[in-house]
């Protein structure tokens, strides 16, 4: 899996529905590497089907505690 080289304390993963966002708290190239990962790993892929978007971000975040926890 592309993120077992990244330490459950260094990013969050927040499952939106049908998507999912994961940020990182630690170096921003780790995001770079997970979408390089993703697409290394879905090129080989047969299903025509399968789509995947990936946008990454490289700007601040801020953490805020949402209402549903």
């Amino acid at each position: 899996m592309a993120l077992t080289n990244v330490s459950g304390k260094d990013r969050i993963i927040l499952n939106t529905g049908d998507s999912a966002a994961v940020n990182f708290l630690g170096k921003p190239e780790e995001g770079l590497l997970l979408g390089l990962a993703l697409r290394n790993a879905l090129t080989g892929s047969t299903d025509d089907a399968l789509k995947l978007g990936i946008g990454i971000n490289l700007g601040l975040i801020r953490l805020i505690k949402e209402i549903n926890n």
